[in-house]
């Protein structure tokens, strides 16, 4: 009965996607009999006609005939919504972690799922499957066979489970050729061109003929698409106009309140985070910022130091291509000299003496990170201007010190 009782839901829930209600229409009007008050009985019924009647009194009436469970459970299965879905934003904002929270809950329910990670020599071969030499049989040479990739491999899995839902995770989705890795199937992965899982070739949605396969192939509507998207290597806007309208997106923006201890001695961690972000923005655009996963974890100020030097300003010169005058004007908010940043003048005179005419004469700037153990708390606070009088006159006290004496 289990078993029987089973099946029959997986059927209904085919045919009608979505929470199956046994009480409620459509799938309500499915029941073998249906309970009516006594007073209302059948058009036509003689008063005195005896009307079959529950334990509880209440009428019986039998099943309409247009509805039939036998005739529901052999009906033909609906297309269900498939879901296509980017997450999108800075690097450090938790595109990834919520992939990886995504990822446990399906490993949790039992749903099977593939990760891929897409880079710039990734291709159509490696995704979806193409010719590969391997050893021949008799190890005397080498033969050519058609290798699954992937994405062949999970669709195919979705077609002979069609009432299992499987999904595939793509890591920095536009780190590749998309159009060239998806191919003609760039269309196929649309929602309203799905097929139906298990359902015959040509029977319903969009069918190809993919080369190394002997049969037409459909994308099954029980296959889920996600992804993420770094929008500080390549924004959005530039991404082809074909692959933005079969997927939506999720932005995934910097979050200082998300960051947990905010607080390190006075440096408001929360405070410095959006400072450099507005900087960022006024200079670059809101897709060219810092996560808050850069500040996370950070408990003493040597760690505050050693993320400041070895992640933040890191991150700052590729932005700007190793603009070290704007990297500084990001960080500090000015252009002077201080305990972040240490410039000096190239002259051409001196370093080319007699080479004018090749060189010119305009000297340039150099510039070169402090030393991290040299900044102090009152330094930290005053890149983003919270400190006191009394702090920023400490700060001058100590910056006067390092020039003097430096590290």
């Amino acid at each position: 009965m289990d078993a029987a009782l089973l099946e029959l839901r997986k059927r209904l829930e085919i045919q009608y996607p979505g929470v199956v209600d046994y009480y409620t229409q459509p799938v309500g009007t499915l029941l073998k009999q249906e309970i009516i008050q006594p007073d209302k009985v059948k058009d036509g019924q003689a008063e005195n006609e005896e009307v079959p009647k529950d334990s509880d009194g209440l009428t019986v009436r039998e099943p309409d005939p247009e509805y039939d469970v036998e005739d529901a459970t052999n009906a033909k299965p609906t297309l269900r919504l498939a879901d296509n879905l980017i997450l999108f934003g800075p690097p450090g904002t938790g595109k990834t972690f919520e992939m990886q929270v995504r990822m446990k809950a399906a490993y949790e329910k039992g749903e099977e799922f593939a990760f891929v990670a897409f880079h710039p020599s990734y291709s159509y071969e490696d995704f979806i499957g193409g010719l590969r030499p391997v050893p021949s049989q008799s190890g005397a040479g080498i033969a050519v066979i058609f290798q699954k990739g992937p994405f062949l491999t999970l669709c195919e899995k979705a077609h002979a489970n069609p009432n299992e839902q499987f999904t595939l995770f793509i890591d920095e989705i536009n780190r590749a050729n998309v159009a060239k890795v998806f191919g003609e199937l760039i269309t196929l992965i649309e929602p309203s061109k799905r097929v139906i899982a298990g359902s015959k070739v040509n029977d319903e949605g969009a069918w190809v003929t993919l080369p190394g396969l002997p049969d037409r192939f459909g994308v099954p509507d029980n296959l889920h698409i996600v992804a993420t998207m770094n929008t500080a290597d390549r924004s959005i806007a530039m991404m082809d106009i074909a692959l933005r309208r079969r997927f939506r997106f999720q932005e995934f923006a910097p979050d200082p309140e998300q960051i947990k201890p905010f607080m390190v001695g006075a440096i408001d961690l929360r405070v410095l985070l959006q400072c450099l972000n507005d900087r960022l923005e006024y200079l670059l655009d809101r897709d060219h910022a810092i996560g808050h996963a850069v500040f996370m974890g950070i408990t003493s100020l040597t760690e505050l130091q050693a993320v400041l030097a070895q992640r933040v300003i890191p991150l700052l010169q590729e932005y700007f291509f190793e603009d070290m005058e704007k990297v500084r004007l990001v960080l500090t908010g000015n252009g002077k000299d201080s305990v972040f940043f240490k410039s000096r003048s190239l002259s051409p005179s001196e370093l080319f003496p007699g080479a004018k005419q090749a060189v010119g004469t305009e000297a340039r700037s150099t510039f070169a990170v402090g030393e991290p153990s040299s900044w102090s708390e009152a330094h930290i606070m005053g890149l983003y201007g919270a400190a006191s009088s009394a702090v920023v006159a400490q700060a001058q006290t100590d910056e006067v010190a390092y020039n003097q004496n430096p590290v």
